[in-house]
């Protein structure tokens, strides 16, 4: 991150990032701590040139950028530097992979073997009926965003010990959500991650921490009108 002028930016880098809730949650925050920053979202599309989106990056008034899919792992490796929880993020004993695009789902145990974790790619159905046996369930597809979505590992039920870390945040309550909350198990929704998220930047980006308590305000407001 560099020093910044007045006017800054910041941008979340995406395929689709015009269309997040980043400005939404970031503006008013900026705004009630008097910073002539602004947030804003900037679409690049897969397969553009990351070397122009790098460099456009190293210009004066670029305080800092978030990047989500599917340009995470350049971040990682267009970085200067990185910190050890990034440089150690596979670092898990077991790993299993599933997504219902079998060939992404390879590729993703391909790079984690890479890393040096035990991975295997999986079908969709068996991943699901293997869930009862997880210690943790990560859903990172779109399902739950749909109010008729079911639990994204079936309506099975779940190991006693398991932790639901669920990305999906929408209006309503997702069903794998609700049913590992009725379960008695240890839950994290999207509006969690969202707001966690957003804090880890404060002390990043040099702000008051106050911000902390401006953005879980603004992200409530955000979600009661979702």
């Amino acid at each position: 991150m560099k020093s910044p002028s007045a006017g800054s930016r910041l941008f979340l880098i995406g395929s689709d990032a015009s269309h997040a809730m980043s400005a939404s949650l970031w503006n008013p925050v900026l705004k009630e701590l008097k910073s002539d920053w602004r947030y804003e979202g900037w679409d690049v599309p897969a397969g553009a040139s990351m070397a122009a989106v790098r460099a456009r990056l190293l210009d004066g008034d670029v305080v800092a950028a978030n990047v989500t899919m599917p340009h995470k792992q350049w971040a990682a490796q267009a970085a200067d530097t990185v910190s050890e929880p990034v440089r150690l993020s596979g670092a898990a004993n077991l790993l299993t992979v599933a997504d219902r695009d079998t060939r992404a789902a390879a590729d993703l145990a391909c790079l984690a073997a890479g890393l040096g974790m035990s991975a295997e790619a999986r079908p969709w159905g068996e991943a699901q009926s293997q869930a009862r046996d997880a210690s943790l369930i990560v859903n990172a597809t779109p399902i739950g965003k749909g109010v008729e979505d079911g639990p994204v590992w079936g309506d099975g039920a779940l190991a006693q010990d398991a932790v639901v870390y669920d990305f999906v945040y929408a209006g309503h309550v997702t069903a794998s959500i609700a049913l590992a909350a009725r379960q008695g198990l240890t839950c994290v929704e999207g509006w969690d991650h969202l707001e966690a998220q957003a804090a880890a930047m404060v002390p990043l980006l040099g702000l008051a921490s106050e911000a902390c308590r401006l953005l879980a305000q603004t992200l409530a407001q955000i979600r009661a009108g979702h």
